[in-house]
């Protein structure tokens, strides 16, 4: 029987349950009293079992006179019980495979927290990080907007604008190229002319812990980096590129 006992026990079962269960099986109708005796549980740990052997459907019960039996139904539910467990199981992991990343970026300590996806898909990796951000976050931002453009659709680029406004979030963004939509208040644009420097294909998102940098040519890429230190040297390099465009502009 120890291999029925590994099997049902893998299928979620507790120990106390499966002792109820087979229990039962063999006595067959029985009061609490008399599995209790069987099992050497305790009275009120086989009420436990009970209880959930029912939910399951591998038990029933009956009153008889004035005493409840508990009877195990034929080991048929036991498959079917195994088979809804698989069902459920197969929802749960893709419930936790869409719940992974946003899990992810919620991970404390020193190490740096790295992640990378292919496609469009990875690119929602930056809506995820903009609603993570705390309401009014100043944000920093390098962006080829004619690749931009030319990748994402006006419906995709509002689930950016949309997830910004909603955070108040402001920025400081070097773009090349001309936006098409007006600054925010808090918000500064340094503006390269097309002409003046070839097309990069990237953009690059500073936030409060985080960087997210995706691919806009070829296979679409999406890297995020969480790491202060990191976060912070990037910011750092923006500051000193937005001084040189401002030298630049007043030479």
């Amino acid at each position: 029987m120890s291999d029925i006992r590994t099997i049902l026990t893998s299928l979620g079962l507790l120990e106390s349950e499966v002792k109820t269960y087979l229990a039962a099986l063999g006595l067959g109708p029985s009061t609490v009293i008399a599995l209790s005796k069987a099992t050497k549980l305790s009275r009120q740990a086989i009420y436990d079992a009970l209880s959930a052997l029912v939910e399951h459907g591998i038990m029933s019960s009956v009153l008889k006179g004035k005493k409840r039996h508990y009877l195990a139904e034929h080991p048929d539910t036991l498959l079917a019980y195994a088979k809804k467990r698989k069902s459920d199981l197969s929802v749960q992991v893709k419930n936790l495979k869409r719940l992974v990343p946003k899990l992810t970026l919620q991970m404390g300590g020193d190490r740096p927290v790295v992640r990378m996806l292919e496609g469009k898909e990875g690119a929602k990796l930056l809506s995820e990080m903009l609603e993570h951000q705390k309401r009014g976050t100043h944000m920093y931002e390098v962006s080829d907007l004619e690749a931009v453009n030319e990748v994402f659709t006006e419906e995709e680029l509002m689930l950016y604008r949309n997830a910004s406004k909603k955070k108040g979030l402001t920025y400081d963004a070097i773009l090349r190229g001309e936006p098409k939509t007006d600054s925010k208040d808090g918000t500064q644009k340094y503006i390269i002319p097309e002409d003046k420097i070839e097309s990069f294909n990237t953009n690059i998102s500073i936030g409060e812990r985080e960087i997210n940098m995706v691919t806009l040519s070829g296979k679409m890429y999406t890297i995020q980096i969480e790491n202060k230190e990191i976060r912070d040297a990037m910011k750092l390099l923006f500051e000193l590129a937005v001084k040189g465009l401002k030298k630049q502009k007043h030479s």
